[in-house]
């Protein structure tokens, strides 16, 4: 599922890359999305707090987009489609039935990352 759209800026402090501070475990970006929007920081769990792959958390930050109350379960639907994550699995189980329990969960992957609008080395 296609979660958002939209795009977003790498803010980078001192001019340093974003590919840089992705190496250190922290990227801090203004997103300009259809659900997120604003100030948000990208940040990698320590390792002895993490499985064996990576985990990143999405942490916003305080600024006029923050919503307390906000629940991101508040939005089900695909930005795309408008479907929620059901359809979508009846609708590929209809197409064709998953062999395994990794197949049907590969139909929603989740949020997806927004498109930057024209970073150097970036897919836009």
């Amino acid at each position: 599922m296609l979660w958002d759209l939209g795009e977003y800026e790498p803010l980078r402090p001192s001019g340093v890359s974003a590919e840089h501070w992705l190496e250190r475990g922290f990227l801090r970006l203004l997103l300009h999305g259809t659900k997120l929007r604003g100030l948000w920081e990208l940040v990698r769990l320590p390792e002895r707090a993490r499985h064996p792959n990576e985990e990143w958390l999405l942490v916003k930050l305080h600024d006029h987009h923050a919503e307390p109350s906000y629940d991101p379960e508040s939005e089900p639907r695909s930005a795309t489609t408008g479907r929620d994550r059901a359809e979508i699995e009846a609708a590929a189980g209809a197409a064709e039935a998953p062999e395994t329990e990794a197949a049907a969960s590969a139909v929603d992957c989740g949020v997806h990352a927004l498109e930057s609008p024209g970073e150097p080395g970036d897919r836009s």
